[in-house]
Formats: C-alpha cells, structure tokens, sequence
C-alpha cells in the first residue's frame, strides 16, 4: 500500500479555480482512495484502476463520480475530471510525501 498523506487538490470547476487544498491518497492493488475534509464534513472517492495509470473513482455520499490519470504511472501527479451533485470540473492532485505500508 502506497500513502500520500501530505497531498493537495488543485480544483476547477465554471466559477474559478481553487488551489491547495490538503487530501490524502491511498494507492493498493488496483485501487485508490482520495480523501479530504471540507468544513466538519470528509469527502472520499475511491474506484479501481482501468488500465495502468487511469482510475475510475465513485463517491456515493456525494453523488459524484471522478477520472483520475497518473502519466509516467510513477509521477507524482494525478489528473482527471469530477461529477458532483450537479457540479462538474477538473482536478489534479500533488502526491506529495509517500509512506510505504504494508
């Protein structure tokens, strides 16, 4: 298991771009979770792999569904598009510091 507990979300949607704000990715046999707190609330997505490198990601409590891709599938970035409750936009997500777990 691969965590990114030091991670930031960059986010697009129609009103603006925000930056920076901080997640956690956890990255295991295929599948991947990406989590963050927004107010009082977490937030987490998490889908399988598709093909090396392309997730796809649900988040039910949500209403939201997401694409994340990883090129070369080693770098430290990932990128993609999100559904949400209505709302729909870009986001790429900096791994930042990885702690390898068993």
């Amino acid at each position: 298991m691969t965590q990114y507990k030091n991670a930031r979300i960059d986010t697009y949607e129609g009103d603006g771009l925000s930056t920076g704000h901080p997640c956690e990715v956890v990255i295991r046999d295929g599948s991947i979770w990406v989590t963050w707190r927004e107010n009082i609330q977490y937030t987490t997505y998490n889908g399988q792999e598709v093909a090396p490198g392309h997730f796809k990601l649900s988040a039910p409590s949500v209403r939201g569904s997401a694409t994340l891709h990883r090129f070369p599938i080693d770098d430290d970035v990932l990128e993609g598009t999100w559904h949400q409750e209505g709302y729909e936009g870009m986001w790429r997500i900096h791994l930042g510091d990885v702690a390898n777990l068993s």
